[in-house]
């Protein structure tokens, strides 16, 4: 057991410790001075010590230093502000005072890449102007937002909302503040007047949209009110069936439709300008202009070239597609007559093109013209070998194949037509009609057909038929009938005999001692001809009555004067009217129908021709006959 000290002194004991339980007895007071910790004073209760906290000296006096302070309700009247830039922030954890730094806090905040804390704030108003107490603000039907701490009498009357806001300092108030919200509008100012704790420079971009780390929406607004919409992203407008309008005050400038899926631009009610996309993407361009007489024109005018690229481009018949900016000129579909493109230059139509039962590329009062030496193709390329050129001055030419078919040249004299290869001509029936100072040449449609010359008389003129006459009076003929006479084409000495066969001459005659009698029977050409016509006249000497056949025979003359290969060119024939001795009788012949036996080569054969005349019944002593022979001179 302790033993007590109040028996040494009556006053309390001094100790370099603090006592132990078994040191004194009950209401004993001890004094501990304990080295590096403090004093403290000690009183032994229910055989325990208790002692309060440190003791502080005189001077310290409403100073207490308390290690571990617990208790249920603190309540601290006074708290003086930190004049140092401290930090360190008071906070409860568990129940336990402990403090955090300024990191630590805008951690917990979730917004730890600010670099310190520093919130400035305007304490509260009234939602009605003119008053800057909560009592008087509610009174009046008011509402008193944010603080109720006693500093709000000190606020302006203006009706002024004042968000938290960094750069201000805690319980003053800016003289502007730059983001307001009066209960409609929310107002973010651009700061000229700028911290430069936070701010670097004067910023336009007033309003900063982010998500994630990187990627933003930027509202910027220049000294001159324009608003820049910089965003990293798209911008998507959802009117959700309604329209977007652009407006000048009251007035629209623009209208995006969405329902009707269409963009619209203002003049003014009357007056605008419209893309519409439809069904398929039909896409329109619209203008209008509803004033009377008026016209709502489209003008595109690019600084470089208008393409049209992947499509047709479509104008409706009758639309005119102007030239010279809407004036005279212009090309246009006309709407009263299917498939034509009239070309209008100057107010004149110089061009037309048709399509129909005969298409038709058609030159109206105008003249076409092509510079000198270029072409005029018909085969369907720049390439091909049929057109018509000027050749040289004043000589046009026209090649088909690429060979020169046609020259028409005015160098010489009045001018000169030369024509290389063949001229192909339709027969015809007839000559066309007459024009003074001009003839016509043509092809007649006989068979074969012949070339013809029509002169400025109407008188026909065959350009490749002639005539050759021969005959005369045969030598004396008393008992020579039933025989072939050859008809003399000069003086005879003797009559000719070809046989006696009444259907056909002989087909060969040997000249023997005749030679003077067969030369004076024959006709040749000098080169080749056709025959296409043959007559035999006839007549008799005497009184004595006959009928008469004719013939016309083609032979080859060898190199010693025999006739040989002989045919019939004009089939022999009876007229059975011939016999009147009184009267001058003729036959005209038909023509083999063996093309190769019309054809007389004198020149390259020797080919001759004989012409005969057959007295059926009698004769006479003397007798007369000619043969008047038509052919085509050839080549």
């Amino acid at each position: 057991m302790g033993r007590s000290f109040r028996d040494l002194t009556s006053k309390p004991k001094l100790m370099q410790s603090f006592p132990s339980n078994q040191y004194g007895h009950e209401g004993d007071i001890v004094i501990s001075q304990i080295k590096n910790k403090g004093v403290f004073l000690c009183v032994k209760a229910g055989n325990t010590w208790y002692a309060q906290t440190t003791m502080q000296p005189l001077q310290k006096i409403n100073t207490a230093y308390i290690k571990d302070l617990s208790s249920d309700k603190m309540t601290i009247k006074r708290l003086e502000n930190c004049k140092i830039n401290a930090d360190k922030f008071v906070v409860s954890e568990n129940g336990d005072i402990k403090y955090r730094t300024a990191d630590e806090i805008l951690s917990d905040l979730g917004i730890d890449d600010i670099n310190y804390f520093d919130i400035n704030y305007k304490t509260a108003y009234c939602s009605l102007e003119g008053y800057s107490d909560k009592e008087t603000c509610e009174a009046n039907g008011g509402t008193w937002y944010y603080s109720e701490n006693d500093s709000h009498d000190s606020i302006s009357s203006t009706a002024e909302n004042q968000l938290l806001t960094v750069g201000q300092s805690i319980g003053n108030l800016d003289a502007e503040s730059k983001l307001t919200y009066d209960g409609s509008t929310l107002e973010i100012k651009y700061n000229s007047d700028y911290d430069d704790n936070w701010q670097t420079s004067a910023q336009t971009d007033l309003l900063k949209l982010t998500y994630g780390d990187n990627l933003s929406s930027k509202f910027n607004v220049a000294s001159d009110g324009s608003l820049t919409l910089d965003v990293d992203g798209d911008i998507t407008l959802d009117a959700d069936g309604g329209n977007v309008i652009f407006k000048d005050g009251t007035n629209s400038i623009a209208d995006f439709d969405v329902d009707n899926k269409r963009f619209a631009f203002y003049y003014d009610d009357n007056n605008w300008f419209r893309i519409q996309i439809g069904a398929n993407r039909a896409t329109s361009f619209l203008t209008s202009d509803e004033d009377p007489g008026a016209a709502g024109h489209l003008t595109l005018d690019p600084d470089g070239d208008l393409i049209i690229s992947g499509a047709n481009t479509k104008i409706d018949a009758g639309k005119k597609l102007y030239l010279d900016g809407g004036g005279d000129t212009y090309i246009v579909a006309e709407p009263l007559i299917v498939d034509t493109m009239l070309f209008t230059v100057g107010g004149t139509t110089m061009f037309a093109l048709q399509e129909g039962v005969s298409n038709v590329a058609n030159i109206k009062s105008s003249n076409f013209c092509l510079d000198a030496t270029y072409k005029l193709f018909f085969d369907d390329t720049a390439l091909g070998h049929t057109y018509i050129t000027q050749s040289s001055d004043d000589i046009l030419d026209i090649y088909v194949g690429g060979d020169k078919m046609l020259s028409l040249d005015e160098t010489v004299d009045t001018g000169v037509t030369s024509l290389i290869g063949t001229l192909k001509i339709k027969e015809q029936a007839d000559a066309s009609s007459d024009t003074a100072a001009y003839g016509q040449i043509w092809v007649h449609d006989t068979t074969p057909n012949e070339l013809m010359f029509t002169d400025d008389a109407d008188t026909d003129i065959s350009t490749i038929r002639h005539s050759a006459c021969w005959g005369g009076n045969f030598a004396r003929t008393t008992g020579l009938d039933g025989d072939w006479l050859a008809i003399p084409t000069g003086y005879q000495a003797a009559a000719a005999n070809f046989g006696s066969t009444a259907t056909a001459p002989v087909t060969t005659e040997l000249v023997a001692t005749t030679a003077d009698d067969t030369l004076g029977v024959t006709w040749m050409p000098f080169g080749k001809i056709k025959v296409t016509g043959c007559r035999i006249f006839f007549a008799q000497g005497g009184s004595t009555n006959t009928t008469h056949k004719a013939c016309l025979m083609k032979y080859t003359m060898d190199a010693d004067g025999d006739l040989t290969s002989g045919v019939q060119v004009g089939e022999d024939a009876l007229d059975s009217d011939s016999d009147d001795y009184s009267q001058i009788g003729w036959i005209s012949l038909s023509l083999t129908s063996t093309g190769a036996d019309l054809l007389i080569d004198g020149g390259g054969n020797n080919d001759v021709l004989v012409a005969m005349v057959y007295c059926v019944d009698a004769i006479n002593s003397a007798m007369g006959a000619k043969c008047v022979l038509e052919y085509q001179q050839i080549d």
